[in-house]
């Protein structure tokens, strides 16, 4: 499925368990004909993984409602990022949205800075559509463009007004290879 959300239950990490938000998790179905239940769709995707921890760092009680946004066209990342704010101004007016993506793989720093800068430019201005059409026009190889996309549209719908970089690395900085190097930013939107 392209646009999957994982239906029920909990994920362990080492930090304990974060249980499913269910009710939140129905109410996204219910609104967005796009999105199904499925628990397939996760297991070889990693995104969540990674982040559910942090939020149990910060919130042992966290519930979560993960979502798998896979291949897509701009229209259906249009409509599940409205589809989702819609449910959370709602429901969950206080909820956190994470999307979860790196920047550039796998070129030359000098590269990775110039492509990212581009797209990260279009992510602070909440131009969802700038940054959907510069990282398909430049190719480039941002895992996590769909979800991004979508988790702008949905803070727009939650009246985001402003966007900021908190910092952007790559991993040459600590593997010292800046031939072959992957880019990160972190950005808060509000």
């Amino acid at each position: 499925m392209l646009y999957s959300i994982w239906p029920e239950g909990c994920w362990s990490t080492p930090l304990g368990v974060a249980d499913t938000d269910d009710e939140l998790v129905r109410e996204i179905v219910a609104s967005c004909v796009l999105i199904r239940e499925d628990k397939e769709a996760h297991v070889r995707e990693h995104s969540a993984e990674v982040i559910v921890p942090f939020l149990q760092y910060i919130n042992p009680m966290v519930k979560i409602a993960v979502i798998v946004i896979r291949s897509a066209t701009y229209d259906d990342l249009k409509i599940i990022g409205k589809s989702i704010g819609t449910v959370l101004k709602k429901t969950r007016p206080n909820t956190l949205v994470v999307a979860s993506s790196d920047m550039t793989h796998y070129e030359t720093q000098i590269s990775a800075n110039k492509k990212d800068m581009l797209a990260i430019t279009e992510i602070v201005a909440l131009r969802e559509k700038g940054l959907y059409r510069i990282v398909h026009d430049l190719n480039i190889s941002m895992c996590g463009i769909n979800p991004v996309v979508s988790m702008l549209v949905c803070s727009k719908e939650r009246m985001a007004k402003k966007a900021e970089l908190i910092r952007y690395e790559t991993s040459g900085v600590v593997s010292g290879d800046y031939d072959h190097v992957v880019g990160y930013a972190g950005i808060i939107v509000e």
